[in-house]
């Protein structure tokens, strides 16, 4: 087992589970993002009026990428780990958390490095929140045949102001991270810029 998926756990997404996208064509891609709700497939910055509908087509087994929740709010507010994993990876090039979108989203040398890094363990999806909240995603790059083995495509519909979007229910079972640690977020007395976990208070 991957010191990865040891520390971090997995996130098992059944066959037949639907999940959201924004993409200008139906294509398999060597790298393709997921929402598990149509808000989720919102925060792809494709430039579509579409919204794709997909499923699994097996068993996937991802990393959870998560490293705590929100105690406090009403919505399970999720926290990436993604600086975290990248920091364990490579202590000589450390990363902020602030650094978290342009690790996750942006096609650049440090998510190949982030990659490279899973692939060699084994791995190759990841299951995070979009932006440290309810909304998640999942993220594939095993290569386009093996995501045509994995996904497969169902329908698209507008999205659009006057179009009513399908309603599809949020297919992410939040009742798989509830035993991540809870994370308190503001300040403390040493530090006013840093989480810190209800446990050590």
């Amino acid at each position: 087992m991957s010191e990865l998926i040891s520390k971090y756990g997995t996130y098992i997404i059944e066959p037949g589970t639907l999940l959201f996208r924004k993409a200008a064509n139906r294509q398999f891609y060597n790298s393709m993002f997921f929402g598990f709700c149509e808000i989720g497939a919102s925060t792809s910055n494709v430039r579509s009026n579409y919204i794709q509908v997909w499923k699994a087509s097996m068993e996937i087994k991802s990393l959870l990428m998560l490293r705590g929740r929100q105690v406090t709010s009403e919505e399970p507010f999720l926290y990436s780990a993604i600086v975290d994993i990248y920091n364990m990876q490579f202590p000589n090039d450390r990363k902020l958390e602030y650094d978290d979108l342009a690790l996750k989203k942006h096609d650049s040398v440090y998510r190949r490095r982030i990659i490279e890094t899973l692939k060699r363990q084994g791995i190759n999806t990841w299951v995070c929140s979009t932006e440290d909240n309810f909304v998640m995603e999942l993220f594939a790059f095993g290569g386009a045949a093996l995501h045509a083995q994995m996904f497969s495509f169902v329908e698209s519909y507008k999205d659009l102001p006057g179009f009513e979007r399908k309603d599809y229910r949020n297919s992410f079972n939040y009742d798989k991270v509830a035993h991540l640690p809870e994370i308190r977020k503001g300040p403390t007395p040493d530090d006013p810029f840093t989480d810190w976990l209800m446990s050590e208070n």
